[in-house]
C-alpha cells in the first residue's frame, strides 16, 4: 500500500492529515492481516488460538498484582481490596448523612431482617399427594422401560393402585419415614 503521488502538491497541513490517514489505513491493513495469520498458523491447536483471541481482545494476564493503599497500608490481596471498597461505598451515605443534617438526625434504615418471617430451621412444608397426581405420574411412564412389573400392566391398574399409594405415601411423608427399601434403585445395564 502506498500514498497517492497527488498528496505531493497539497499544502503541508493538508498533506500531513493525508499521510496519517494513510498510514493508520496501512497500520489496521497489516494488523488484520497479522491476526488473519495467526489465526490460521494455530489452527486445531485450541490453547494457541485462545491465546491468539484473548490478544487480539486486549485480554492479557496482568502482570502486576493490584495495590490498594488503605490507612497507610499497602494491600495486594484481591478480596481484602473488594471489602475495603465495599465499606468505604457502603459508609457514604451515613457520612453524607452526618455532614448535611448535623444535629438533625434522620432515623437509620430498619435492617431486611425486621421484614422477614421467623425461621423454622427444623421442618419442611409438603403438602398431600393426592390421587390425581399419582396417576398423572403414572400415566407418563414410558412403555418398555426394565420394572420388575411391565408398565402397561400398572397404567392399567392406575385407578386401583392411586389411591392406595396416595394413602401410603401421605402416611409416611406425616410420620417422617422414608422406607429403605424405596432408596434403593435397580440398575440394569443394556448391551448393545
Amino acid at each position: 500500500l502506498s500514498c497517492p503521488t497527488y498528496l505531493i502538491m497539497i499544502d503541508p497541513l493538508k498533506r500531513a492529515k493525508n499521510e496519517k490517514c494513510c498510514l493508520k489505513h496501512i497500520i489496521k491493513f497489516q494488523k488484520n492481516k497479522y491476526n488473519c495469520d495467526q489465526i490460521l498458523n494455530h489452527q486445531g491447536d485450541s490453547k494457541n488460538m485462545w491465546k491468539v483471541i484473548n490478544e487480539i481482545r486486549g485480554k492479557e494476564k496482568r502482570t502486576i498484582k493490584p495495590q490498594f493503599c488503605c490507612d497507610g497500608t499497602r494491600i495486594t490481596e484481591r478480596r481484602i481490596i473488594a471489602n475495603k471498597f465495599n465499606e468505604y461505598f457502603a459508609s457514604i451515605a451515613s457520612k453524607l448523612n452526618d455532614r448535611v443534617y448535623g444535629e438533625l438526625r434522620v432515623e437509620p434504615l430498619p435492617s431486611f431482617l425486621e421484614f422477614m418471617p421467623t425461621q423454622n430451621n427444623n421442618s419442611i412444608f409438603l403438602s398431600d399427594c393426592t390421587t390425581a397426581e399419582i396417576s398423572e405420574i403414572i400415566s407418563n411412564f414410558t412403555n418398555g422401560k426394565a420394572s420388575d412389573f411391565p408398565v402397561k400392566v400398572i397404567k392399567s391398574l392406575s385407578n386401583f393402585l392411586s389411591p392406595i399409594l396416595a394413602q401410603k405415601f401421605n402416611y409416611l411423608m406425616n410420620v417422617g419415614h422414608f422406607p429403605d427399601v424405596l432408596k434403593i434403585g435397580k440398575i440394569s445395564p443394556i448391551y448393545k
